[in-house]
Formats: C-alpha cells, structure tokens, sequence
C-alpha cells in the first residue's frame, strides 16, 4: 500500500488487514521501491495513490513490474 496521506494510509491497510491481507505500507515512491527490493516474498497486489510527490502511481507500477517482472 503506498499513499502519501497518513491517515489514508492508516485506514487503508488497517481494512485490508482486517481482511486478512499481509500489508506492506509505504508512504512514498521511494520507500515503496526499497521495500519491494528487499522483499523476500512475492508481491501479489499494488494499491498506490495516483499523484505523489516524484513519481507517480502509474510510474511506480510500471517501474515496480520491470524490477519484478515475474511477481
């Protein structure tokens, strides 16, 4: 989950892990490249913000899918 708002963040992932989902947060771009890189596991499903300051949700999917074409 990468959103840059706090308290959207916070909600976001308490509901998904409510639902049983194993929640990876990020509050940018960046930090959400860094975890995935370090990641042992794969990663199933993207949930981002759409504008974020230095990159946007597209361009993180994007960039997210070349780094780990196979997750």
């Amino acid at each position: 989950m990468v959103e840059d708002e706090p308290a959207v963040l916070t909600l976001v992932s308490l509901i998904l892990a409510e639902k049983g989902y194993a929640v990876i947060e990020a509050a940018t771009p960046a930090q959400a490249l860094k975890v995935t890189r370090t990641h042992p596991d794969p990663i199933h499903l993207l949930i981002t913000d759409v504008v974020m300051p230095g990159m946007n949700g597209k361009e993180l999917a994007e960039t997210l899918l070349t780094d780990n074409p196979r997750t």
